[in-house]
């Protein structure tokens, strides 16, 4: 696969850490200097897990992105 298992959980612990920090503090998103929720996203892994955070994406366009954020955030 493209993640390993050590991969996955890294990145699912991430995701959960930061939907607890977003529901804590909903302005982070509106203050941040993102372009869009999915580039702050992408931004905020990537602080969290490192490159990592870039492979969250791999092989899905950014529609793909889209859609998944809309239904996270």
């Amino acid at each position: 696969g493209v993640l390993t298992a050590d991969e996955q959980l890294q990145l699912e612990e991430a995701l959960n850490n930061l939907l607890e920090e977003v529901r804590a503090n909903p302005q982070q998103i509106l203050q941040s200097d993102a372009e869009d929720i999915h580039s702050w996203v992408e931004g905020k892994l990537i602080d969290k897990v490192g490159q990592l955070g870039k492979k969250l994406h791999t092989g899905r366009s950014r529609n793909d992105q889209v859609a998944t954020d809309l239904k996270l955030w």
